[in-house]
């Protein structure tokens, strides 16, 4: 057996390391690609990076505002007249509307009225137009993802931030737009615009809104009563006033008027 294996010279063969002939062939290949896959990714991002520079070259020049186009009496008078038409066939709509499906057709124009009528306020309030918040902003941080945010927080992720700005006690009358409760509530003395918003809008107890103030939960107490009688004698005033101009008061506000007429009590401690 041994005289088989040295003549035919198997020692030798299982002795020596031959490489792979298909590896050999493919080794240059993958070299080859691997080349170009370098060269591709990096004429990629160079183009990226030309593209970057035109776009910031292009946002800080300075672009003068379109000038207003001259509009004749007639275009105003047809314009008027279109938006007039727009007006009546949706009334029409509406009031012909009987089945499912002109319901829908119904609720389809008025989202789409009210979406033209928020795209007209955000550019109008942000004075930004339809650019994201996050357009041209380097990511130097990582950002922190969390999973429950408030009303206001999420007002301040989409850009407004109105709602952030008056929620203090002296710019609080900004939070509503009825013009009757915004003139009463401005209109207040200082102390008491405090204890309206810390206990009517924070929900501060009588105990705590003492300890803040410096004085006895007896005179928080004393106080709170009397700022919430002035503030609700003014509010009756202004809504009878108005009532009697033609104005129909809201639900809320007739529950309001029914129950300062008949002795509304003083709120809960």
């Amino acid at each position: 057996m041994e005289d088989f294996k040295n003549e035919y010279a198997f020692d030798g063969l299982l002795g020596e390391t031959v490489e792979d002939p298909v590896y050999s062939l493919t080794a240059p290949l993958e070299d080859a690609d691997r080349d170009d896959a370098q060269l591709d990714e990096a004429e990629f991002t160079e183009k990226i990076a030309a593209e970057l520079a035109a776009e910031q070259a292009i946002l800080k020049t300075s672009v003068p505002p379109p000038e207003p186009e001259s509009q004749t009496e007639a275009e105003v008078k047809k314009r008027e007249l279109k938006r007039e038409l727009r007006q009546r066939a949706l009334e029409r709509m509406e009031n012909a509307a009987r089945t499912l499906s002109e319901f829908q057709e119904v609720i389809q124009v008025w989202n789409h009225l009210d979406e033209n009528r928020e795209r007209k306020e955000r550019s109008h309030e942000l004075l930004r137009g339809d650019v994201p918040l996050d357009y041209g902003v380097e990511n130097t941080f990582d950002a922190l993802i969390f999973p429950e945010l408030s009303v206001t927080d999420r007002q301040l992720l989409q850009g407004y931030f109105l709602d952030f700005l008056a929620d203090c006690p002296y710019e609080m009358h900004d939070l509503t737009t009825k013009r009757y409760i915004r003139s009463s509530v401005m209109n207040m003395k200082e102390s008491h615009k405090e204890l309206l918003y810390f206990m009517g809008l924070k929900g501060f107890s009588p105990q705590r809104m003492a300890v803040f103030c410096g004085q006895t939960d007896r005179n928080i107490r004393k106080v709170r009563n009397v700022m919430y009688g002035k503030l609700r004698k003014k509010l009756y005033r202004s809504l009878t006033a108005m009532t009697a101009r033609g104005y129909k008061p809201t639900i809320t506000e007739k529950k309001f008027i029914q129950r300062y007429e008949n002795g509304m009590e003083e709120p809960d401690e």
